[in-house]
């Protein structure tokens, strides 16, 4: 039985139980003991950075986060964090490298990674991670990039991609699979080409939501930069754009999918003006915000969902330099 099955039963029983329970708890501790929350957990582990990669291993209930860029330049040390507290399990493997991005095959427990920037330029690698080490699996595929976004397809059983840029310039919207031994185009249409943007995979209703990033316009002087702030929901075999009503238009935000709530969270970002510290919760039909204290405001930052804990995990990003906070999210 798999993460996914025992939540699911877990859920079930609990929900049975509360029912019992609810209106004898909520009388002691009061309705509003219930509502969504941040709380700060760790401000040790990983060194400040941001635009690392992050994802949670189901199979191994812990929060795999690898390299991203420091103070001191990008790094190469691998962190795990087991619900309590943050643990290095590795200094070696992929080049030192930031906006790479990684996410949990559940289908064959490894952690995917691919891409990202090193000292030579956008990377072009694969590598997993299996719990103890790295392997790489290939030096080729859909070709160098960074700031694109990964996440695991449930229809197809398979890791899939999408965006990015090299040198300056968006790549094609090209939607891509990791077989296991190799990359595989699936699609061309959907999302315009960007950077920066989000991705999860919503277990319950078998979709992978992706939301907003920073995109190219012709200009009479070239190309501009701007943001969006689309939502499009990918079911296995074509995207389709859900909503352009939400959260801001930003890039470099993150989001991940909370089980216990059956909602994808997203927090924080930069926008056309600010740097944000906004949580919002997508249903698969309409965004809504909470407004609950918790992480400065902040973009490059990185988040997954915590198995122990049942909570979604935020860690570091940048606001006036990198960071190297903790913190987790309880939607109900």
């Amino acid at each position: 039985m798999n993460f996914h099955q025992r939540r699911n039963n877990t859920v079930r029983a609990s929900r049975i139980s509360f029912g019992l329970l609810g209106l004898t708890i909520a009388a002691l501790l009061g309705a509003g003991s219930f509502g969504p929350r941040w709380r700060q957990r760790s401000d040790s582990g990983p060194s400040a950075r941001d635009l690392f990669a992050i994802a949670a291993d189901f199979d191994q209930e812990v929060i795999v986060l690898f390299g991203g860029r420091t103070g001191n330049g990008s790094v190469r040390d691998t962190w795990e964090w087991n619900g309590s507290s943050w643990t290095r399990r590795a200094l070696f493997g992929p080049t030192p490298r930031f906006a790479h991005a990684m996410a949990f095959d559940e289908n064959r427990n490894r952690v995917v990674m691919f891409g990202g920037n090193d000292s030579i330029g956008e990377r072009n690698d694969t590598w997993e991670w299996d719990g103890v080490g790295w392997t790489k699996k290939s030096s080729v595929g859909p070709g160098g990039r960074s700031g694109h976004a990964m996440a695991y397809d449930p229809v197809r059983g398979r890791v899939i991609m999408i965006g990015g840029q090299r040198d300056d310039l968006l790549l094609p919207a090209t939607t891509w699979e990791w077989t296991g031994t190799q990359w595989r185009s699936i699609a061309t249409g959907g999302p315009s080409r960007r950077f920066g943007h989000a991705m999860s995979t919503d277990r319950n209703r078998n979709r992978v939501v992706l939301f907003g990033g920073q995109i190219q316009v012709n200009t009479t002087f070239g190309y501009a930069w701007e943001y969006v702030g689309d939502t499009w929901e990918w079911n296995g075999s074509a995207w389709s754009r859900r909503s352009v009503v939400g959260p801001s238009k930003r890039y470099f935000h993150a989001m991940a999918y909370d089980p216990v709530s059956e909602r994808t969270v997203l927090f924080g970002g930069r926008d056309q003006f600010f740097l944000r510290n906004d949580t919002w919760l997508w249903n698969g039909t309409i965004w809504q915000q909470r407004s609950v204290l918790g992480p400065a405001s902040r973009r490059n930052h990185g988040m997954a969902f915590d198995v122990i804990r049942e909570e979604v995990l935020l860690f570091g990003g940048n606001r006036d330099g990198y960071r190297r906070d903790t913190w987790t999210f309880a939607a109900e």
